[in-house]
Protein backbone atom coordinates (compact mmCIF):
# COMPACT_ATOMS: atom_id res chain seq x y z
CA UNK A 1 0.00 0.00 0.00
CA UNK A 2 1.37 3.40 -0.99
CA UNK A 3 2.27 5.72 1.88
CA UNK A 4 2.30 9.51 1.88
CA UNK A 5 5.87 10.86 2.10
CA UNK A 6 6.58 13.17 5.01
CA UNK A 7 8.62 15.86 3.21
CA UNK A 8 8.74 17.00 -0.39
CA UNK A 9 11.29 19.49 -1.79
CA UNK A 10 10.57 21.74 -4.76
CA UNK A 11 12.72 24.20 -6.70
CA UNK A 12 11.63 27.36 -8.44
CA UNK A 13 8.44 29.40 -8.37
CA UNK A 14 5.71 26.96 -9.37
CA UNK A 15 4.95 26.05 -5.73
CA UNK A 16 5.85 29.46 -4.28
CA UNK A 17 2.12 30.14 -4.01
CA UNK A 18 -0.64 29.59 -1.48
CA UNK A 19 -1.86 25.99 -1.47
CA UNK A 20 -4.98 26.74 0.54
CA UNK A 21 -4.25 24.20 3.26
CA UNK A 22 -7.19 24.43 5.64
CA UNK A 23 -6.99 21.55 8.14
CA UNK A 24 -6.49 22.50 11.81
CA UNK A 25 -2.73 22.85 12.40
CA UNK A 26 -1.92 23.36 8.71
CA UNK A 27 0.50 26.15 7.90
CA UNK A 28 2.32 28.00 5.16
CA UNK A 29 5.08 30.54 5.54
CA UNK A 30 7.17 32.65 3.18
CA UNK A 31 10.68 33.41 4.46
CA UNK A 32 13.26 36.00 3.35
CA UNK A 33 16.60 36.78 4.94
CA UNK A 34 19.40 39.01 3.71
CA UNK A 35 22.82 40.28 4.72
CA UNK A 36 24.52 43.36 3.32
CA UNK A 37 27.79 42.87 1.48
CA UNK A 38 29.74 44.50 4.32
CA UNK A 39 28.00 42.32 6.92
CA UNK A 40 26.67 45.36 8.80
CA UNK A 41 22.96 44.95 8.11
CA UNK A 42 20.69 41.94 8.26
CA UNK A 43 16.95 41.34 7.96
CA UNK A 44 14.65 38.38 8.46
CA UNK A 45 11.00 38.57 7.38
CA UNK A 46 8.45 35.75 7.60
CA UNK A 47 4.81 35.97 6.47
CA UNK A 48 2.47 33.28 7.81
CA UNK A 49 -0.87 31.66 7.00
CA UNK A 50 -1.43 29.39 9.99
CA UNK A 51 1.43 30.57 12.21
CA UNK A 52 2.92 27.45 13.86
CA UNK A 53 4.21 29.37 16.89
CA UNK A 54 1.22 31.66 17.35
CA UNK A 55 0.05 31.34 20.97
CA UNK A 56 -3.55 31.77 19.80
CA UNK A 57 -3.26 29.01 17.17
CA UNK A 58 -1.53 26.67 19.64
CA UNK A 59 -4.13 27.30 22.35
CA UNK A 60 -6.98 26.64 19.94
CA UNK A 61 -5.36 23.39 18.76
CA UNK A 62 -4.78 22.25 22.34
CA UNK A 63 -8.43 22.95 23.16
CA UNK A 64 -9.60 20.87 20.19
CA UNK A 65 -11.31 23.88 18.68
CA UNK A 66 -10.35 22.98 15.06
CA UNK A 67 -8.88 26.41 14.26
CA UNK A 68 -8.64 27.47 10.63
CA UNK A 69 -5.16 28.49 9.39
CA UNK A 70 -6.68 31.49 7.61
CA UNK A 71 -7.76 32.86 11.00
CA UNK A 72 -4.20 32.75 12.33
CA UNK A 73 -2.13 34.83 9.93
CA UNK A 74 0.80 36.94 11.01
CA UNK A 75 4.32 38.13 10.37
CA UNK A 76 7.69 38.23 12.08
CA UNK A 77 10.36 40.83 11.32
CA UNK A 78 13.85 41.19 12.77
CA UNK A 79 16.43 43.85 11.92
CA UNK A 80 20.10 43.37 12.82
CA UNK A 81 23.07 45.72 12.82
CA UNK A 82 26.63 44.51 13.31
CA UNK A 83 25.43 41.21 14.73
CA UNK A 84 23.02 42.78 17.22
CA UNK A 85 19.23 42.73 16.93
CA UNK A 86 17.83 46.24 16.78
CA UNK A 87 14.16 45.35 16.46
CA UNK A 88 11.87 42.33 16.50
CA UNK A 89 8.14 42.37 15.77
CA UNK A 90 5.94 39.27 15.99
CA UNK A 91 2.30 40.00 15.16
CA UNK A 92 -0.97 38.43 14.16
CA UNK A 93 -3.55 40.04 11.89
CA UNK A 94 -7.23 39.47 11.26
CA UNK A 95 -8.15 37.22 8.32
CA UNK A 96 -9.48 40.19 6.35
CA UNK A 97 -6.06 41.89 6.53
CA UNK A 98 -4.25 39.10 4.70
CA UNK A 99 -4.14 37.97 1.07
CA UNK A 100 -2.38 34.92 -0.39
CA UNK A 101 -2.15 34.50 -4.16
CA UNK A 102 -2.73 31.03 -5.58
CA UNK A 103 -1.22 31.56 -9.05
CA UNK A 104 1.97 33.44 -8.13
CA UNK A 105 3.81 34.66 -5.04
CA UNK A 106 1.60 37.53 -3.91
CA UNK A 107 1.51 37.56 -0.11
CA UNK A 108 0.14 40.46 1.93
CA UNK A 109 -0.11 40.25 5.71
CA UNK A 110 -1.06 43.49 7.42
CA UNK A 111 1.61 46.09 6.59
CA UNK A 112 4.01 43.58 5.00
CA UNK A 113 4.08 42.08 1.53
CA UNK A 114 6.17 39.78 -0.66
CA UNK A 115 5.46 39.70 -4.39
CA UNK A 116 7.11 38.10 -7.41
CA UNK A 117 7.18 40.76 -10.11
CA UNK A 118 8.92 38.77 -12.88
CA UNK A 119 10.38 35.31 -13.43
CA UNK A 120 13.44 36.02 -11.28
CA UNK A 121 12.50 39.09 -9.22
CA UNK A 122 10.61 39.66 -5.96
CA UNK A 123 9.80 42.76 -3.92
CA UNK A 124 9.62 42.85 -0.12
CA UNK A 125 7.88 45.64 1.79
CA UNK A 126 7.83 46.06 5.56
CA UNK A 127 6.28 48.91 7.51
CA UNK A 128 5.65 48.19 11.16
CA UNK A 129 6.03 49.59 14.66
CA UNK A 130 7.56 47.77 17.60
CA UNK A 131 4.74 47.00 20.10
CA UNK A 132 6.71 48.04 23.20
CA UNK A 133 8.68 51.01 21.93
CA UNK A 134 8.32 54.03 19.62
CA UNK A 135 10.49 52.37 16.98
CA UNK A 136 9.22 52.03 13.43
CA UNK A 137 10.91 50.16 10.60
CA UNK A 138 10.25 50.66 6.90
CA UNK A 139 12.07 48.46 4.44
CA UNK A 140 11.66 48.30 0.68
CA UNK A 141 13.76 45.73 -1.13
CA UNK A 142 14.04 44.08 -4.50
CA UNK A 143 15.87 40.79 -4.89
CA UNK A 144 16.82 39.00 -8.11
CA UNK A 145 17.50 35.29 -8.25
CA UNK A 146 21.01 34.20 -9.25
CA UNK A 147 21.30 31.24 -11.58
CA UNK A 148 18.81 29.33 -13.69
CA UNK A 149 16.37 27.59 -11.39
CA UNK A 150 14.05 25.01 -12.91
CA UNK A 151 10.41 25.26 -11.84
CA UNK A 152 9.42 21.92 -10.33
CA UNK A 153 5.74 21.43 -11.21
CA UNK A 154 5.43 18.01 -9.56
CA UNK A 155 2.14 17.91 -7.59
CA UNK A 156 2.42 18.48 -3.86
CA UNK A 157 1.42 15.11 -2.38
CA UNK A 158 3.49 14.92 0.82
CA UNK A 159 2.48 16.00 4.32
CA UNK A 160 5.03 18.84 4.44
CA UNK A 161 6.70 20.78 1.65
CA UNK A 162 9.75 22.99 1.23
CA UNK A 163 10.09 25.30 -1.78
CA UNK A 164 13.55 26.64 -2.67
CA UNK A 165 12.23 29.59 -4.66
CA UNK A 166 15.23 31.94 -4.64
CA UNK A 167 17.87 30.54 -2.27
CA UNK A 168 20.59 32.73 -3.80
CA UNK A 169 19.78 36.27 -4.90
CA UNK A 170 21.13 39.80 -5.21
CA UNK A 171 19.21 42.27 -3.07
CA UNK A 172 18.98 46.05 -3.03
CA UNK A 173 17.34 47.41 0.10
CA UNK A 174 16.42 50.74 1.59
CA UNK A 175 15.88 50.72 5.34
CA UNK A 176 14.55 53.48 7.57
CA UNK A 177 14.41 53.28 11.37
CA UNK A 178 12.46 55.96 13.24
CA UNK A 179 11.70 56.81 16.87
CA UNK A 180 8.84 59.09 17.91
CA UNK A 181 8.39 59.99 14.26
CA UNK A 182 12.01 61.13 13.83
CA UNK A 183 14.25 59.26 11.39
CA UNK A 184 17.27 57.86 13.22
CA UNK A 185 18.71 55.74 10.42
CA UNK A 186 18.17 55.79 6.69
CA UNK A 187 20.43 53.53 4.68
CA UNK A 188 20.56 51.83 1.30
CA UNK A 189 22.58 48.66 0.86
CA UNK A 190 23.30 45.81 -1.52
CA UNK A 191 23.78 42.22 -0.49
CA UNK A 192 22.72 38.61 -0.86
CA UNK A 193 19.26 37.28 -0.05
CA UNK A 194 17.59 33.92 0.50
CA UNK A 195 13.89 33.10 -0.03
CA UNK A 196 12.03 29.87 0.59
CA UNK A 197 8.49 28.75 1.35
CA UNK A 198 7.34 26.03 3.77
CA UNK A 199 3.95 24.37 4.09
CA UNK A 200 2.27 21.50 5.86
CA UNK A 201 -1.09 19.75 5.91
CA UNK A 202 -0.90 19.28 9.69
CA UNK A 203 0.90 20.85 12.62
CA UNK A 204 4.69 20.62 12.60
CA UNK A 205 4.76 19.14 16.10
CA UNK A 206 2.84 16.10 14.86
CA UNK A 207 5.87 14.93 12.87
CA UNK A 208 9.03 16.80 13.86
CA UNK A 209 11.17 17.21 16.96
CA UNK A 210 14.45 18.95 16.00
CA UNK A 211 14.66 21.15 12.90
CA UNK A 212 18.18 22.12 11.75
CA UNK A 213 18.44 24.62 8.91
CA UNK A 214 21.12 26.89 7.52
CA UNK A 215 22.36 28.73 4.47
CA UNK A 216 25.54 30.52 3.48
CA UNK A 217 26.38 32.72 0.51
CA UNK A 218 29.91 33.32 -0.71
CA UNK A 219 29.92 35.58 -3.73
CA UNK A 220 27.59 34.10 -6.34
CA UNK A 221 27.74 30.64 -4.80
CA UNK A 222 26.28 29.14 -1.67
CA UNK A 223 24.87 26.24 0.27
CA UNK A 224 21.59 25.39 1.98
CA UNK A 225 20.66 22.47 4.22
CA UNK A 226 17.70 21.20 6.23
CA UNK A 227 17.66 18.19 8.56
CA UNK A 228 14.97 16.75 10.82
CA UNK A 229 16.93 13.83 12.30
CA UNK A 230 14.39 12.63 14.87
CA UNK A 231 11.19 13.10 12.85
CA UNK A 232 8.68 10.30 12.36
CA UNK A 233 10.47 9.93 9.01
CA UNK A 234 14.01 11.40 9.32
CA UNK A 235 14.93 13.82 6.55
CA UNK A 236 18.18 15.43 5.42
CA UNK A 237 18.77 17.65 2.38
CA UNK A 238 21.59 19.84 1.14
CA UNK A 239 22.20 21.67 -2.12
CA UNK A 240 24.93 23.72 -3.74
CA UNK A 241 23.84 27.11 -5.09
CA UNK A 242 25.54 28.87 -8.00
CA UNK A 243 24.99 30.30 -11.47
CA UNK A 244 23.79 26.88 -12.63
CA UNK A 245 20.95 27.03 -10.13
CA UNK A 246 20.30 24.48 -7.37
CA UNK A 247 22.26 21.22 -7.32
CA UNK A 248 20.96 18.81 -4.64
CA UNK A 249 23.46 16.47 -3.05
CA UNK A 250 22.73 12.79 -3.55
CA UNK A 251 24.10 11.82 -0.12
CA UNK A 252 23.76 13.99 2.98
CA UNK A 253 24.77 13.50 6.61
CA UNK A 254 23.96 16.16 9.19
CA UNK A 255 24.92 15.90 12.84
CA UNK A 256 24.46 18.34 15.73
CA UNK A 257 27.42 18.40 18.11
CA UNK A 258 28.29 19.90 21.50
CA UNK A 259 24.71 20.29 22.63
CA UNK A 260 24.44 22.46 25.74
CA UNK A 261 21.52 23.63 27.84
CA UNK A 262 20.39 27.20 27.24
CA UNK A 263 18.73 29.47 29.79
CA UNK A 264 15.40 28.36 28.30
CA UNK A 265 16.25 24.67 28.71
CA UNK A 266 17.01 23.91 25.07
CA UNK A 267 19.78 21.50 24.19
CA UNK A 268 21.21 23.72 21.47
CA UNK A 269 24.11 22.60 19.30
CA UNK A 270 27.23 24.73 19.21
CA UNK A 271 28.33 23.02 16.01
CA UNK A 272 26.63 21.34 13.05
CA UNK A 273 28.63 19.06 10.77
CA UNK A 274 27.41 18.59 7.23
CA UNK A 275 29.03 16.24 4.75
CA UNK A 276 28.22 14.25 1.65
CA UNK A 277 29.01 14.14 -2.02
CA UNK A 278 28.77 17.96 -2.16
CA UNK A 279 31.57 18.52 0.34
CA UNK A 280 32.26 18.73 4.07
CA UNK A 281 31.21 21.77 6.10
CA UNK A 282 31.43 22.71 9.74
CA UNK A 283 28.92 25.28 10.98
CA UNK A 284 30.02 26.96 14.22
CA UNK A 285 26.97 28.37 15.99
CA UNK A 286 28.54 30.68 18.55
CA UNK A 287 27.14 34.10 17.64
CA UNK A 288 23.52 34.14 18.79
CA UNK A 289 21.11 36.48 17.01
CA UNK A 290 17.85 35.31 18.61
CA UNK A 291 17.35 33.16 21.69
CA UNK A 292 13.92 31.82 22.57
CA UNK A 293 12.03 29.01 24.26
CA UNK A 294 11.84 26.86 21.13
CA UNK A 295 14.71 27.93 18.86
CA UNK A 296 17.97 29.75 18.39
CA UNK A 297 19.03 31.72 15.34
CA UNK A 298 22.73 32.25 14.71
CA UNK A 299 25.05 34.34 12.60
CA UNK A 300 27.09 31.19 12.04
CA UNK A 301 30.52 30.61 10.55
CA UNK A 302 30.46 28.08 7.72
CA UNK A 303 33.85 26.48 7.04
CA UNK A 304 34.89 24.19 4.20
CA UNK A 305 38.66 23.82 4.30
CA UNK A 306 40.15 27.28 3.87
CA UNK A 307 36.78 28.70 2.79
CA UNK A 308 35.04 30.56 5.64
CA UNK A 309 31.93 32.71 5.35
CA UNK A 310 29.21 33.98 7.67
CA UNK A 311 25.72 32.64 7.12
CA UNK A 312 22.44 32.09 8.95
CA UNK A 313 21.48 28.93 10.83
CA UNK A 314 18.65 27.78 13.10
CA UNK A 315 18.24 25.10 15.75
CA UNK A 316 14.50 24.70 16.35
CA UNK A 317 12.85 22.31 18.82
CA UNK A 318 9.39 21.87 17.34
CA UNK A 319 8.04 19.56 20.04
CA UNK A 320 8.01 22.49 22.44
CA UNK A 321 4.96 23.83 20.60
CA UNK A 322 3.00 21.11 22.44
CA UNK A 323 3.90 22.47 25.89
CA UNK A 324 1.32 24.69 27.54
CA UNK A 325 3.97 26.53 29.57
CA UNK A 326 5.58 27.89 26.39
CA UNK A 327 2.60 30.02 25.39
CA UNK A 328 3.17 32.85 27.91
CA UNK A 329 6.74 33.17 26.57
CA UNK A 330 5.41 33.37 23.03
CA UNK A 331 3.00 36.09 24.09
CA UNK A 332 5.84 38.32 25.28
CA UNK A 333 6.62 39.58 21.74
CA UNK A 334 3.20 38.66 20.34
CA UNK A 335 0.63 41.31 19.44
CA UNK A 336 -2.68 40.85 17.68
CA UNK A 337 -3.23 43.73 15.27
Amino acid sequence: MATTPLMQVFTGSAHDVCHGLNAPGAYEWWYVDALSDDGAWGVVAILFRGMPMSPDYLSALAAGADPAPADHCGFAVSIYHKGRRLLQVFRGVEAGEAFFGTDRCDVRVGPCSLQRTSDDTWTLHIDTVHPDSPRRVVLDATFRRIGTVVDDTTPFTAVHGWVLAAPLAHIDAHLTLSEYGTVKTSTAWHGRAYHDHNMGRRAMQEDFRTWLWGRVHHGDSGLVYLATPDATEPFAFAATLDERGITPWTSVRVSAEERRLTMMGLRAARRVVLDGDGGAWTIDQHRILDDGPFYRRYLAMFANGALRHAGISEDMHVQRYRAGWIRPFLRTPWLRQ
